[in-house]
């Protein structure tokens, strides 16, 4: 007896519940929780830039090239603003690609630390 694919809507999720088709969660700006990443910024060299200077969220960090000192992660629109409070998670100095996956209110600002590389995906 043929079959045909296993029907799947991109707008439901299953909820933990043992139950699938639970609607997907969104955020307070109604962004999806979960990040998909579809824009990006490759090979930021050492210093600080300004990603997004609107509300977004960080999906993944990709450490292209070892840092020598721990880079950053902060929720602002500029970099003059970058401060411990708004300081959303630190880069590690190793490579790989690192999931985030955390929302921004304000902006996406990435702080590379010396004589790394590193790109980043968000929406």
């Amino acid at each position: 007896m043929p079959q045909g694919p296993l029907q799947v809507s991109a707008a439901v999720r299953p909820n933990g519940s043992g139950k699938s088709g639970a609607p997907l969660q969104m955020d307070a700006s109604g962004a999806l929780i979960v990040g998909k990443g579809l824009s990006t910024t490759l090979n930021l060299a050492a210093g600080t830039h300004v990603i997004k200077a609107t509300p977004g969220r960080v999906a993944r960090i990709s450490v292209n090239t070892a840092q020598t000192s721990v880079g950053a992660v902060n929720d602002c629109a500029t970099t003059g603003a970058i401060a411990a409070s708004n300081l959303l998670c630190a880069i590690p100095e190793a490579q790989g690609i690192y999931d985030i996956d955390m929302p921004c209110a304000v902006g996406i600002v990435i702080t590379v630390g010396t004589a790394g590389v590193v790109s980043v995906s968000f929406d």
